[in-house]
């Protein structure tokens, strides 16, 4: 079967579970069973997972010849966790996120799948349980999400002669909600949210002490738990405003309120901190990126930099895949490139993939390979120097990069 996107009939399932939950349980994490075990992975059972399709065909993504269908874990750095969600086979999406020193306590309104199907999350040529309306699955899984307790905040729109319907369940459920017009005629945005203050839906104490413990600098530490301090008493329907945007909250508190886990809001503190570039000879730079410059990765050799000319098809092939996955039709209207050759041609695309991809805040950004990561920023030190190893476009540095895009995503302009 080629690739189709799911019946209808499926996401209405999918919704009607939503809607007639009555006793959702907390997310466990489980040991490999005999049907999935998987080398170093872990199952994270979640009541939010995607119902099967029958309609679809299953993906290549397997365990033991059974499809990957949840969400799974393992560890791939100190301190790092690898996390993928797969659908029936197919893979939705894969980030990273932190290790939390302690056990964190499990909270039913703290799941990956709050971003990911809030926000259609899916990799380009997967099928998806979203189908053809994506923007129609997301903000009538929010609606429903919300009302059956599985989200604690969202921000949504519906059809007008759907919302007086949902405003009376809204009120029935004892949530807090406010609402405006949407900019596409017909249709209503709304801002919803539980009535509990932070305090009583978190355990504030634990989460306070996974940021201490994660190693960012003592005053990004000091600010969030200030945060959490502050917030303690301060009901989640605060946000509920379209006077009062999220985005003016602090980083910890929007990843509770949106539901996010509190591993991947540690992630968002490491993007959110500001940088300042070393002031290293560039012949000494990859002695102190591994300290300097958190994501970057140093060269695997010694002697000239990678060049696109000298490439094989092996090594070449997920670079391609890496310039097409962040192509945009702004970066040339030639295209996306399909070949090393189109690379040869556009070399122009590798360092503008990067510094988008860099610019995607995790965990949205797909993650890459340790040794394609290695390939890029090599790639890039050879595109900025001369023969003589001096810089030749010192924009082109990985490290120049990486500031762009922290700057970026501090202004909130990616």
């Amino acid at each position: 079967m080629a690739h189709a996107h799911t019946h209808p009939n499926a996401a209405v399932a999918l919704f009607a579970e939503l809607q007639n939950a009555t006793s959702p349980h907390p997310a466990a994490v489980t040991g490999p069973t005999k049907e999935d075990a998987f080398s170093r992975w872990e199952r994270i059972d979640d009541m939010r997972t995607p119902i099967r399709s029958r309609l679809v065909r299953v993906g290549p993504r397997r365990m033991n010849d059974v499809a990957m269908h949840g969400l799974y874990r393992r560890p791939v750095a100190p301190g790092i966790n690898e996390v993928a969600a797969y659908w029936q086979g197919h893979l939705l999406w894969q980030w990273q996120e932190a290790k939390a020193a302690g056990t964190l306590p499990d909270n039913i309104l703290l799941s990956a799948w709050n971003l990911i199907l809030a926000e259609g999350l899916s990799r380009s040529g997967e099928l998806t349980p979203y189908g053809s309306e994506v923007e129609r699955f997301t903000n009538a899984w929010k609606s429903r999400a919300v009302l059956a307790g599985y989200l604690p905040y969202a921000n949504f729109r519906l059809p007008a002669e759907q919302v007086l319907t949902w405003c009376a369940a809204a009120e029935r459920a004892r949530l807090h909600y406010d609402r405006e017009p949407d900019i596409v005629r017909g249709y209503q945005r709304i801002i919803a949210a539980r009535p509990q203050t932070y305090g009583q839906l978190f355990d504030l104490h634990a989460i306070g002490l996974a940021y201490a413990s994660a190693g960012l600098p003592s005053l990004a530490v000091a600010s969030q738990l200030a945060a959490l301090r502050e917030h303690r008493d301060i009901p989640l329907a605060t946000y509920a405003s379209v006077d009062l945007p999220l985005e003016h909250a602090p980083l910890v508190i929007q990843g509770l309120t949106l539901g996010h886990p509190v591993t991947m809001t540690l992630m968002h503190a490491w993007d959110a901190l500001p940088v300042i570039p070393a002031r290293t000879p560039f012949w000494d730079a990859d002695k102190a990126v591994a300290t300097t410059w958190p994501g970057l990765r140093t060269c695997d050799h010694t002697g000239s930099h990678e060049s696109l000319d000298l490439l094989n098809a092996e090594r070449s092939g997920d670079l391609v895949t890496f310039a097409r996955n962040y192509y945009h039709s702004e970066f040339s209207l030639e295209g996306q490139p399909a070949s090393l050759n189109d690379l040869i041609q556009r070399p122009y695309l590798v360092p503008v993939a990067y510094r988008r991809y860099l610019a995607t805040l995790t965990p949205t950004r797909q993650t890459i390979g340790s040794q394609l990561h290695r390939l890029i920023c090599c790639l890039l030190r050879g595109m900025a120097t001369r023969g003589d190893e001096l810089p030749a476009n010192p924009h082109l540095l990985p490290e120049n990069l990486h500031l762009e895009a922290k700057i970026g995503r501090s202004r909130r302009l990616v």
